[in-house]
């Protein structure tokens, strides 16, 4: 591998050490002559301007982009497809956003107008990761806020359960191996809202080869502050993480749904996200629930983001009112529904006009991260008409037990609803945010 040390310097000048390190990538990544062709390309494309990038001085937007030769932009055009390909797969979207943020600001990019300074030969990558969606719609520069927290902020839980049951080797794993902190809690540093308090609650099973280990609960915590907490608070956003065992002796995801929400809800959350423990939040989905909702009234509903993987015609993840715990306390879900069903049973039970997917909101479900978990008892779908009808009372006997809130006419329509089939898209209604 050549090591001049003036070519190492304009390596490092023009930002290529911070995008390895970006990548977590190792020496043994690339061959000694893979990386010695991709200086040289690297050196060549940014030959007139490493001064101005070594002292972190973007190019005015005036300035012509630095030029290859023909080969060498063919070249270098080969090996960034060869980058994207081989890091694409193993980065989390936040990641990207991360490396977007950092090339925006190397660069001196402007999302969606031109490069500033930016090599050609990362000017694919820069494509192929959407950097350009990044800055345009999750407003990743947006930077500290000045909202000032009153105090009075309402407290949204986000709740799952998770285990490594399954996962053979656990023996090198650390927190950012997991779907359940480097997907779904890191998710929340691009999709959280101001406005909020946001309080994250996880439980595992007892006995679970990593968690339920000495000093693992205060770890998470720690991890979670350095990686989430403190760049909320930054923000104006107050966060809190809980980390809960629990004896699940069905090892099955309901029965830590239903002990982790109702530990929510003891906790005074005002609203409750159900999601999984590989699930990546997508965009802005607080306010868009909340208003959802808002504007149905009680007794509220379900609502949910799209999921593009598993069935589309449940929701799958779910959003709903504390009220919802106050009519079937103590549980969230029925007990006998302990893994798929309990989704057709939140999708159906308050009837077409109070069950809505919002298409404005998306998640990602990364199922291929550790696989499915837990076995499927099919023999539970039987019990899922049962089940709807039982809630269905339960819901018409709490709004007639509760006549202040509710009126005949708001009775009568929930009685009267549609149970068979769930309000999907593609036009939301017109109240949706």
């Amino acid at each position: 591998m050549e090591s001049n040390t003036g070519l190492q310097k304009r390596w490092s000048a023009i930002g290529c050490d911070e995008l390895f390190r970006s990548f977590k990538e190792t020496e043994s990544g690339y061959s000694a002559e893979e990386k010695k062709e991709m200086w040289e390309l690297a050196d060549a494309a940014n030959k007139e301007h490493h001064k101005l990038a070594a002292q972190n001085a973007p190019l005015p937007a005036s300035a012509a982009r630095p030029q290859l030769t023909p080969d060498e932009k063919a070249r270098a055009k080969q090996l960034g497809k060869q980058h994207l390909t081989k890091f694409q797969k193993t980065l989390t979207r936040h990641q990207q956003i991360e490396l977007c943020r950092l090339w925006k600001k190397r660069y001196g990019v402007v999302p969606a107008q031109h490069y500033g300074s930016m090599p050609e030969l990362w000017q694919d990558v820069w494509t192929g990761l959407q950097c350009d969606d990044c800055h345009l719609y999750y407003h990743i520069d947006d930077g500290p806020t000045k909202y000032v927290r009153t105090g009075k902020e309402p407290k949204i839980a986000i709740a799952t359960g998770t285990t490594t049951r399954g996962i053979a080797d656990l023996s090198n794993y650390h927190f950012d191996d997991l779907a359940l902190f480097n997907t779904l809690v890191r998710s929340l540093n691009f999709t959280a809202e101001t406005g909020y308090e946001y309080w994250v609650y996880i439980c595992y099973d007892a006995g679970d080869r990593f968690y339920d280990t000495p000093g693992k609960p205060e770890a998470a915590a720690r991890w979670f502050n350095e990686q989430v907490g403190r760049f909320l608070l930054a923000r104006g956003i107050k966060s809190v993480f809980k980390l809960h065992k629990f004896q699940n002796t069905q090892k099955k995801p309901g029965p830590a749904f239903n002990h982790v929400l109702k530990i929510a809800y003891d906790d005074g959350a005002d609203w409750f996200y159900r999601v999984n423990d590989d699930t990546e939040l997508c965009g802005a989905w607080t306010t868009p629930f909340i208003k959802t909702l808002t504007d149905l009234g009680a007794p509220y509903g379900a609502v949910g983001p799209i999921c593009g993987q598993g069935n589309m015609a449940i929701m799958t993840h779910d959003f709903t009112h504390r009220m919802h715990m106050e009519i079937f306390d103590p549980n969230y879900y029925p007990p006998p529904l302990a893994d798929w069903w309990m989704d057709d049973w939140i999708s159906k039970v308050y009837g077409v006009k109070r069950s809505w997917q919002l298409p404005a909101v998306t998640v990602t479900h990364h199922t291929g991260k550790h696989g499915r978990r837990y076995e499927v008892d099919k023999s539970n779908q039987q019990k899922l008409e049962p089940e709807l009808v039982a809630g269905r009372a339960r819901i018409r006997d709490y709004m007639r037990a509760h006549p202040q809130q509710f009126t005949d006419r708001v009775i009568n329509e929930f009685t009267g609803d549609a149970y068979d089939h769930m309000s999907i898209g593609p036009e939301p209604p017109e109240f949706v945010w």
